[in-house]
């Protein structure tokens, strides 16, 4: 039998855990529909679920190592590899490292919009132009730079949005969760200060 909070194997008539002192759930309590395993997708609270089905989603990766989860007696939602099922999750492949996140993509979103606009400006004088052929690329790099975080086991769902309403708030929220690197949003925002200044 393993702690319903930490995860650690404790005896099977075990009313407290000797790792982390939780307490553990009898025969009887294990009855109440609460007593089910819960979990949170796309902020909604999900189940109860046995532990079979909490292992099927883990095999589904429905549930994640930062999925946040909930089973009777605890006292808070926890993030599922501090639980008993960190056991199943050993199973699952964790994302690559972040240093190891391929940035081609991110850095071609901070400066080639910016640079295009500029030679554009000496081609066509006509800003509707200027700025449609901009907006194109930020979609397009934006596009390329999701789908490479995803191939390197990222999800960028929950901030997607801000690439399409301001680039530079994406750039800053992408550093942040993955690489740490605020390079390219700072790039994007120098260029963006010479773009207002030259022209």
């Amino acid at each position: 039998m393993f702690c319903l909070n930490c995860g650690e194997k404790i005896g099977e008539y075990d009313t407290f855990c000797s790792y982390c002192g939780a307490k553990q759930i009898s025969n009887v309590e294990k009855s109440n529909d609460y007593n089910g395993w819960f979990y949170i997708a796309g902020n909604h609270k999900r189940g109860p679920f046995s532990l079979d089905e909490m292992a099927a989603a883990i095999d589904d990766e429905i549930v994640k190592r930062d999925t946040f989860v909930w089973h009777g007696g605890m006292s808070q939602w926890v993030l599922a590899e501090q639980t008993a099922l960190k056991a199943y999750l050993k199973h699952v492949v964790p994302p690559l490292p972040d240093e190891i996140v391929d940035n081609k993509f991110v850095w071609m979103l901070a400066t080639i919009p910016i640079l295009v606009s500029w030679a554009l400006l000496f081609v066509v004088s006509d800003f509707k132009w200027i700025t449609i052929t901009m907006v194109v690329l930020n979609v397009v790099f934006l596009s390329l730079d999701i789908s490479n975080l995803r191939k390197y086991g990222k999800e960028p769902a929950k901030w997607l949005w801000l690439g399409f309403v301001l680039v530079p708030i994406y750039l800053f929220f992408r550093a942040a969760r993955t690489d740490r690197n605020y390079a390219y949003g700072i790039t994007w925002c120098v260029l963006f200060v010479f773009d207002i200044i030259l022209f």
